[in-house]
């Protein structure tokens, strides 16, 4: 597999490079990799042969260095993965979520069984953890706030995503639900779509999304994205850093950057001669947004202090409007998007 990445590498979380910010798109070839997840001062890495390793430090006082997670419990059988800056979480084809942690580095643990031992047929199939939640849920549709069971159910359920504190869900229908809550100390920022600022414990529909048909969605640290299947970019939520992608060619910018939150999903505008083109990936990190085209063309907008939209001139901290970063045409025929919080990668596959 080849990496295409920009931005915070402080820990040397790329190890075939020195610097500590990846200013512009770079590519570096990972041999042996078969997936990976991007947190804060690390990688996780799935090797093809089934081994984990993390790239970079995993505190403060870390060195930079390559681990090995040599544990019997997920090597082989984990199908499914996800990690934030405190830990990593581990699903296995039996159903159990294994648990590693930051401050704990030399051991993994078994995690309490969310599904009951009296339904046999039925086990967890996915989860995703944030920096404060974890979510998962199981094949008859099951949704747990970690690790609590939520009454509403989606049987049909597609995917899901988490950001800092929120989860956006997505079924086989299109339809979009949401939940969770604004950080611990002040109130939400509009990433749960709903038209209001507040928390909600159960799944909700998004009203305003109702009608069109999604097929993929996204979650950044307080912000939000959904793609419909006629390829337009719908995104909501905090707006700090210009993330939302609200300037347009003819909205004035002290206009648009004085918006700080959308509760309610807006399609976003894509800018210089792609009025053709559509969006077919999304991803976000912690307050940029990046999307590639059916023309393989990558934009993104928001924060950019450490370059991680991989736009280094002009030399912009926040950037309010989808911006072309790179053509990948001729790199590769599949491509995946993925965000750290503070980075970007292009997954290249092998033809």
């Amino acid at each position: 597999m080849r990496v295409l990445y920009s931005g915070f590498n402080m820990y040397g979380q790329i190890i075939h490079e020195a610097e500590c910010v990846v200013k512009t798109i770079k590519e570096f070839e990972y041999a042996e990799v078969g997936d990976l997840e991007l947190a804060y001062s690390y990688l996780l890495i799935k090797t093809n042969s089934d081994s984990f390793e993390v790239h970079g430090a995993i505190s403060s006082t870390d060195e930079k260095t390559t681990r090995t997670l040599d544990f019997p419990e997920i090597k082989k059988d984990t199908v499914q993965f996800s990690c934030c800056h405190k830990w990593c979480l581990f699903l296995t084809k039996s159903g159990e979520i294994f648990k590693w942690e930051i401050a704990n580095p030399d051991k993994v643990g078994l995690l309490p069984s969310l599904v009951s031992s009296d339904d046999d047929d039925d086990k967890v199939s996915k989860i995703r953890c944030g920096s404060h939640i974890t979510v998962a849920s199981s094949f008859k549709g099951k949704i747990f706030n970690v690790p609590n069971l939520l009454e509403h159910r989606i049987p049909n359920l597609k995917d899901f995503c988490v950001g800092n504190e929120h989860c956006i869900l997505l079924d086989t229908t299109g339809n979009v639900y949401s939940f969770g809550r604004g950080r611990i100390w002040c109130s939400s920022r509009g990433q749960l779509g709903h038209g209001n600022l507040n928390d909600e414990s159960e799944p909700k529909l998004v009203e305003a999304l109702a009608g069109i048909k999604i097929i993929s969605v996204a979650s950044g640290g307080w912000h939000s994205c959904a793609l419909s299947a006629d390829g337009d970019l719908y995104i909501w939520g905090w707006n700090s850093n210009g993330q939302l992608g609200l300037a347009s060619k003819d909205s004035h910018s002290a206009a648009t950057e004085a918006v700080s939150v959308m509760a309610t999903p807006h399609p976003v505008e894509l800018f210089g001669n792609q009025v053709d083109s559509n969006v077919v990936q999304m991803a976000c990190g912690s307050r940029h947004t990046i999307a590639l085209l059916d023309n393989n063309e990558l934009y993104g907008c928001g924060w950019n202090k450490y370059n991680q939209l991989g736009i280094s001139s002009p030399a912009t901290e926040n950037i309010h409007k989808m911006t072309k970063i790179i053509d990948l045409n001729r790199r590769s025929s599949k491509m995946q998007l993925k965000c750290g919080p503070w980075a970007t990668a292009v997954l290249l596959f092998l033809e």
